[in-house]
């Protein structure tokens, strides 16, 4: 886009380019998960949380590696279980098929593999 459409789409939408200034001077960049200092929250250290961070990756592009601490692995694995059980229940198997499997969801959760 050229200048004469940037001025213009500033005069237009002023309290739009007023809130994107103020998101980029103020918000902090997005935390690196993979750094060693981070290991300790974000459980990168350990392969199956790498995984989960993978899946996460590929399902959805969220805030949740913004968040600071524990919480971000925490809404990681709650995401992804929660995209588990709306997949389940999103296939067009027979009931009868599908619920034992919403069931025990919780059994296939912890089984390694």
């Amino acid at each position: 886009m050229g200048l004469s459409t940037w001025l213009l789409m500033f005069v237009a939408h002023t309290l739009e380019f007023r809130m994107l200034l103020q998101y980029r001077l103020y918000h902090d960049q997005k935390r690196d998960i993979t750094a060693p200092r981070e290991h300790a929250t974000s459980g990168w250290e350990r392969a199956s949380m790498r995984r989960c961070w993978e899946f996460f990756d590929m399902t959805s592009r969220s805030f949740s590696t913004e968040l600071k601490g524990d919480l971000a692995c925490v809404v990681c694995l709650f995401y992804l279980v929660l995209r588990g059980l709306n997949t389940i229940e999103d296939i067009t198997l027979p009931p009868a098929l599908k619920l034992p499997l919403l069931r025990d969801f919780h059994v296939h959760t912890t089984t390694p593999g």
